[in-house]
């Protein structure tokens, strides 16, 4: 009869490798034993048909019963493990086993995603303060602030339609779109800051050196709706970091949707906004407005959202002879400006202080 024995040493490295070996006959042993010495040593298991699961609690019982392990010490929660295991395998689910026992693990509520928050909780849940004054002061631009379109990227954004010709703009058009005048805003500050010898201009008082933009910006952050503990996460398509990402020194995100579709990126900048601005107060970050854009590559919605949690908003069209995209291009260029002035965050060097992660429950994967 064949049988499985398993043994190891007390105090073996976790790392050495314990291999399958072939089922040993016990009935045979003695002709065996000095050709191979220490074979009964290794890891043996029954070769019969029986199903995995069966097998595995074949053997676990027949290993305890060889090393006179008590029944009581673990034969309850073995017969548990195995019952569920089968119902699992039979239904074809695989779930963790608290879940299954209609529980959940401690400190991991459930998740929500940011695109299945209704836009009518958005404020609620967030306590969101809105300013529906489409004239509001805030965007107003002085003289001096406005920016005419660069060139190149007028010749740039004019290839990419004739290029596409009828086709649709779809995502990645959009994308391609956004691109070009995001990238191109921010190397002309860049080029502000710096003449062509690579020397700082002497009459430059904000430094850009390092404000760069990450893409597809993973972050989640634990909040509560409707009394419930959730993890709410998303992903921002534009960040503008003026330094370190996992600490949200950010100013500035940006949502890129398919066309007609600006406005549902709007909701979805508001939530990201919030998410930055409420981790920050947990954190004890130096207060900042933050801003926010969401566009299809012709409606471009402009958010502010301050430390005081009000809200306002602006929404601009680019249009080849219109003055729209001036003015899209003039809050660009402020936003970065606005960057260029906030200090990062900086750290006791005699102490370790908490990090945002830690200090607010935010993560983000940059």
């Amino acid at each position: 009869m064949d049988h499985a024995v398993t043994l190891k040493p007390w105090g073996e490295e976790r790392s050495l490798q314990w291999t399958r070996a072939i089922a040993r006959d016990y009935s045979s042993a003695d002709e065996q034993e000095d050709s191979e010495p220490y074979q009964h040593l290794e890891p043996r298991f029954k070769t019969s048909k029986m199903k995995p699961l069966d097998e595995l609690e074949h053997n676990l019982n027949d290993l305890a019963k060889r090393h006179g392990i008590a029944a009581h010490a673990w034969k309850k929660e073995a017969d548990s493990f195995f019952a569920l295991a089968r119902v699992q395998r039979q239904d074809g689910t695989i779930q963790p086993v608290a879940e299954a026992q209609g529980t959940t693990q401690k400190n991991e509520p459930r998740t929500l995603a940011v695109t299945d928050i209704p836009i009518q909780n958005i404020n609620r849940i967030f306590g969101i303060k809105e300013d529906n004054n489409p004239e509001h002061p805030h965007w107003n631009l002085q003289p001096s602030q406005k920016r005419e379109v660069p060139e190149y990227l007028d010749e740039t954004l004019r290839d990419h339609e004739l290029a596409l010709g009828e086709a649709e703009w779809d995502q990645a058009f959009v994308r391609a779109k956004v691109d070009a005048i995001v990238l191109t805003t921010l190397a002309s500050k860049k080029r502000e800051e710096f003449n062509q010898f690579g020397q700082k201009a002497s009459t430059e008082t904000k430094s850009y050196r390092s404000i760069h933009v990450n893409m597809e910006t993973g972050i989640s952050l634990r909040w509560r709706v409707n009394g419930e503990e959730r993890t709410i996460q998303g992903q921002i398509d534009y960040s503008v970091f003026y330094g370190k990402p996992k600490e949200a020194e950010t100013n500035m995100i940006v949502i890129a949707k398919k066309v007609s579709m600006a406005q549902t990126g709007l909701y979805q900048a508001k939530i990201y906004m919030s998410m930055l601005q409420h981790a920050r107060k947990r954190a004890n970050r130096t207060p900042i407005d933050i801003y926010g854009a969401a566009t299809d590559g012709e409606t471009w919605y402009f958010l502010c959202l301050n430390t005081k949690n009000e809200l306002t908003t602006k929404y601009y069209m680019w249009t080849e002879d219109g003055p729209g995209k001036v003015e899209i291009i003039s809050h660009l260029h402020r936003i970065l400006e606005h960057a260029a002035t906030i200090t990062p965050y900086q750290t006791s060097a005699l102490m370790r202080e908490p990090t945002l992660e830690e200090a607010s429950g935010m993560k983000i994967d940059a």
